[in-house]
């Protein structure tokens, strides 16, 4: 079973998604970002722990794309890349 992907963005650099459990127990979705080649960050989708949750993770973790990475990336505050510059 797969769990994890890798994307190589042209702006963003090399992007992880890894489908996993939140620490509530949760299914979810987390996007591993390095900013400036320091710090390594994440964001992440939550789904609804139970059997409907967990399907829509799956597909939702089947169909991710570079772009749909990309996109999740614009919910990165500019002040996170700031921080590092």
């Amino acid at each position: 079973m797969t769990f994890a992907k890798i994307f190589d963005s042209e702006k963003h650099g090399q992007l992880l998604l890894k489908e996993d459990v939140s620490e509530e127990g949760n299914p979810e979705l987390r996007l591993y970002f390095q900013i400036n080649g320091e710090s390594v960050c994440s964001v992440a989708l939550h789904f609804k722990d139970n059997e409907d949750g967990w399907k829509r993770a799956d597909a939702a973790f089947a169909e991710f794309s570079l772009e749909l990475a990309e996109d999740l990336m614009k919910s990165v505050p500019q002040e996170v890349f700031d921080l590092y510059k």
